[in-house]
């Protein structure tokens, strides 16, 4: 004998082929692996594991090997971001978001125009003291991108005589 344990397990070829004194064994069946034979009842799915199947607008989970987030709506802003100065640096938040985002677009707008600007942060020039700035994010994933409503917005401080913090208040250097 071949090793097989009954012509289903036998090699592509071979399959129905009784070898010599083998036992009688039941004919290979006409129909693939999942089907039903013919004549009965289509195919029943397989059962479902609740926990892998995503509910729309909800945070994702992880499929079965627990590598590839299953997203079935865009980004969605749970919190805005926020602006901050230091020095000669302002800096955007992304902000916090829902639905696995996987990159982050960001847009300045100081003084009521948009800025070429396009990253986390801005180098103040000295044209902006004293001028307002706000940034925008847009979060994207697989299934698409959201905007997030604008950050705070503040007053450009001059860099070389105070720092903003996020409360808005400034903190002078001593000069003395």
């Amino acid at each position: 004998m071949s090793g097989y344990n009954s012509p289903v397990d036998e090699p592509p070829g071979n399959q129905g082929v009784q070898p010599p004194n083998a036992p009688d064994l039941p004919p290979v069946p006409d129909w693939g692996p999942g089907e039903n034979p013919p004549g009965t009842n289509p195919p029943v799915d397989p059962p479902v594991d609740p926990a892998t199947v995503p509910v729309p607008g909800s945070v994702p989970t992880h499929d079965q090997g627990g590598s590839a987030p299953i997203v079935s709506s865009p980004p969605v802003n749970v919190d805005v971001p926020v602006i901050t100065q230091d020095g000669d640096t302002l800096s955007c938040t992304m902000g916090n978001w829902n639905n696995e985002p996987t990159s982050y677009a960001y847009e300045w707008t100081i003084d009521g125009v948009v800025s070429s600007a396009i990253g986390a942060t801005y180098g103040v020039l000295p044209t902006d003291v004293g001028v307002t700035a706000f940034c925008s994010v847009t979060a994207t994933n697989a299934v698409g991108s959201t905007e997030a409503p604008p950050s705070n917005e503040i007053t450009i401080a001059d860099p070389a005589g105070a720092v903003e913090e996020e409360t808005g208040r400034r903190k002078h250097r001593r000069h003395e």
